[in-house]
């Protein structure tokens, strides 16, 4: 089997929803049971990319990519992985706000890279060099950051120099590697010819979170937002209101995309290479998932690693 990764930037905010809350918040989204890390699943992804390449390929090959719509014929040559947390956006007392991660997702991100084949590439080397520092652990107490950041993001509280996220002031040191790391993970992300802002704004405001800290944010820093609770019965307003949660928007994820071979009983059998080439050739560059999509929810940016050597050279359709 063939693997590709495929990176999500959240363009607006997500609603990957869960279903009835039990607190405060009445829609919460998706999250992991262990670790409480927001995901979208992969069958949501398959579903949204089918409807997407509907229009772009033929039946035959949308039945021999996705499974044909009666589903006890074959199943599917693309298997859909889930989209898992890569860096969330925190808001910062100093520089508006940083892409956050901490060491376990990286070292998730650094597993699946594995996976995929992408190791031994040209891809990702200061990853390796970034979780080979001592700095990087665990039980890590300070927030790391790039050299770049520190006129940006720090600010000076008596006579220590800090970094507040929310209204937590943090000791932070900087990783040249951690420069190096997010200089090879921007084009992937913003992946469009005008992300060449975002591109230098990640370089300098992209942190490493003890794990503590991040599952706080991770937790308690989502977006949240009330709206008139509906009378499921008449459709009209009732009283009160309904809290709805979100992934922000520049929140960044990514899922293991594998490629086999067709299983389809007639026709010609095509291969992974082939079953590849045809879903990388009409891979679309956005799609919107999740609820609220009347209010302009869920779009997200999508770019693919190990379609192609460079992030340019695998430019998607529109």
């Amino acid at each position: 089997m063939l693997h590709s990764i495929v990176m999500l930037n959240a363009i607006t905010p997500i609603h990957n929803g869960a279903g009835e809350g039990l607190g405060v918040i009445d829609r919460p989204i998706v999250r992991e049971r262990i670790t409480n890390f927001p995901y979208i699943q992969g069958s949501s992804i398959k579903g949204v990319l089918k409807d997407a390449y509907r229009s772009r390929i033929n039946k035959d090959e949308l039945d021999i990519i996705f499974g044909p719509d009666e589903g006890d014929k074959h199943s599917s040559a693309v298997a859909f992985g889930d989209a898992n947390l890569l860096f969330m956006p925190v808001r910062s007392l100093k520089g508006g706000f940083v892409w956050a991660t901490t060491p376990l997702i990286l070292y998730r991100f650094l597993r699946i890279i594995e996976m995929a084949g992408l190791s031994n590439s040209n891809k990702f080397p200061g990853l390796k060099l970034l979780l080979g520092k001592p700095e990087i652990h665990s039980g890590m107490s300070s927030v790391i950051i790039t050299p770049e950041a520190d006129n940006l993001l720090l600010i000076t509280i008596g006579q220590n120099t800090r970094i507040v996220l929310e209204e937590y002031p943090l000791l932070a040191n900087s990783l040249d590697e951690l420069k190096q790391f997010a200089e090879e993970t921007a084009p992937f992300i913003f992946s469009t010819p005008s992300s060449e802002f975002l591109i230098e704004e990640f370089k300098k405001r992209l942190v490493i979170l003890p794990a503590e800290i991040f599952a706080y944010f991770v937790t308690h820093a989502t977006e949240v937002v009330p709206n008139i609770k509906i009378d499921p019965a008449t459709g009209t307003s009732t009283e009160g209101l309904r809290y709805s949660e979100y992934l922000p928007a520049e929140t960044v994820l990514y899922c293991l995309f594998g490629f086999d071979r067709s299983r389809q009983a007639k026709g010609e059998p095509y291969n992974e290479d082939k079953v590849k080439q045809i879903f990388l050739q009409h891979f679309p560059n956005r799609i919107q998932i999740g609820a609220d999509e009347t209010k302009g929810k869920g779009f997200v940016e999508l770019s693919v690693i190990g379609g192609k050597d460079e992030p340019g050279d695998n430019k998607p359709q529109a």
